[in-house]
């Protein structure tokens, strides 16, 4: 088990290497280029907090085992909150085939959002998704993206803080590697402190791979209490792999 350090002090983070996953990026095939594209608009007209960068694109992961000429189908957009709060995000994905048929998307049952993530202000996060088994061969498709909602994420700051963070490469099936964040919390001397742990995983360039939440914290002053996510986070095999974690503390 690998594990990249940030230490964490007063409102900044240091990043100590203990040990490195070594990254292998895939920029899948996409319909149209990499543009930044400007912030679309509300209904009412005004800017919208979250814009897309590039275009919406689709992936395939080769089962590692069996029938290895078929794979997992991902969809996915990288997309920046320009706003100063963090927002969480709904969106759907559609695909077509050269000729302009539908093939597979990833929405809910009925149509809506199939995939949600919350994103940090000022920060840029690749929402993926995974919704069906396709042939290995499948060449190109033509792949759409529709945001749901957009809502600010309201929250209490809590008065504990965090004095270490350590980002653990789990294992990997060959589709999918592990990730999960360890990290201790202090409380201020007086009383314990109730609070929740969100975790967000960025790649080396700083992009937003994956989150997770704890469970309600309850942490005790005379303690440095350690604790993780609940469960550890998966990342496709051929997205961006995480380098850090970053703890943000919310008062319950």
């Amino acid at each position: 088990m690998n594990s990249l350090r940030t230490t964490c002090i007063s409102a900044g983070c240091r990043l100590a290497r203990d040990g490195i996953v070594a990254a292998v990026l895939y920029f899948p095939i996409a319909a149209g280029g990499q543009q930044r594209r400007p912030s679309a608009a509300q209904k009412d007209g005004t800017p919208s907090a979250v814009r897309e960068i590039g275009t919406p694109r689709w992936w395939v992961v080769p089962n590692h085992e069996g029938n290895i000429r078929e794979g997992k189908l991902f969809f996915g957009v990288e997309l920046e909150n320009v706003s100063s709060k963090p927002q969480f995000v709904a969106l759907s994905f559609q695909s077509y085939t050269a000729d302009g048929t539908k093939y597979e998307g990833c929405y809910g049952i009925g149509g809506g959002p199939g995939v949600s993530d919350e994103i940090a202000p000022g920060s840029r996060a690749l929402i993926s998704c995974h919704r069906a088994i396709v042939p290995v061969s499948r060449q190109r498709l033509d792949v759409t993206a529709r945001v749901w909602s957009i809502r600010p994420v309201v929250f209490t700051s809590s008065t504990a803080s965090v004095i270490e963070a350590d980002l653990l490469a789990m294992s990997s099936d060959g589709t999918y590697q592990a990730f999960n964040a360890s990290f201790r919390i202090k409380a201020p001397h007086g009383k314990d402190v109730r609070l929740v742990a969100f975790d967000r995983f960025y790649s080396e360039d700083g992009i937003q791979v994956a989150t997770c939440s704890s469970r309600t914290l309850i942490i005790e002053p005379e303690i440095a209490q350690r604790a993780t996510c609940p469960a550890d986070v998966l990342v496709d095999v051929m997205s961006p792999r995480p380098k850090r974690v970053s703890v943000e503390l919310r008062g319950r």
